[in-house]
């Protein structure tokens, strides 16, 4: 990995998140549990294209993810054993949430459709089977990652001031975030998101300006 690639990856995740948290609030949260059963049946009956768009931009979000921290583990050199660990559970995160996301875009719409004529247990079972596989494995895993990639991090000469609290609070925020998956109560979810893709934003960031101003190994 040579140049800016990595500063790139940090942009493009910075900016593909930022899309997904807009998304989030226009175009999904009408189909989510934070609005009454019969309206987001509804709303999804309808296939919104704000819906389908939102969890296309959040699978963007995940490939962008791992294309940082292949990036980054590139980098560290050969004695990166941390990173490649965060890098391996990222990515297995990753097609857990890219399954979840497909599921919410393809199936979602049509149950929906299906439970305005009387049944809606199936709508529901669906829900939170696949919000709990979303938030507990696919955005736990993320958390994990995130961690993993910042001890390896730890103590590397010339990172910038607060990029391994950064990375901390990546960790510490999207595992509240992951627990929402077993509460089930939907202002857990949407309050743990912001900060949780808000620092993860800030340390990609501060990661790539640390490394490609050290140079390290390549």
């Amino acid at each position: 990995m040579t140049g800016r690639a990595l500063t790139v990856l940090a942009w493009l995740n910075v900016v593909v998140h930022a899309v997904g948290l807009a998304f989030a609030y226009f175009g999904m949260r009408p189909g989510s549990p934070l609005v009454g059963l019969p309206q987001r049946l509804e709303y999804l009956a309808g296939a919104p294209l704000g819906w389908t768009l939102g969890w296309a931009t959040w699978m963007l979000c995940g490939a962008a993810l791992v294309a940082f921290f292949a990036a980054l583990a590139l980098r560290l050199g050969e004695r990166a054993d941390l990173a490649r660990l965060g890098l391996t559970v990222a990515v297995v995160a990753a097609g857990f949430d890219i399954s979840c996301d497909s599921v919410y875009i393809v199936v979602f719409p049509t149950l929906a459709a299906a439970s305005r004529s009387g049944s809606e247990t199936l709508f529901l079972l669906a829900e939170r089977v696949t919000g709990l596989v979303s938030l507990v494995v696919a955005n736990g895993g993320y958390s994990i990652g995130t961690l993993l990639l910042t001890l390896a991090l730890r103590g590397r000469p010339g990172l910038v001031p607060g990029t391994v609290a950064a990375g901390y609070g990546v960790a510490g925020f999207g595992l509240l975030l992951a627990a929402a998956g077993f509460t089930g109560v939907p202002w857990h979810a949407e309050w743990a998101t912001p900060p949780t893709i808000g620092l993860y934003c800030v340390w990609v960031l501060l990661v790539a300006r640390s490394v490609e101003r050290d140079g390290g190994p390549s």
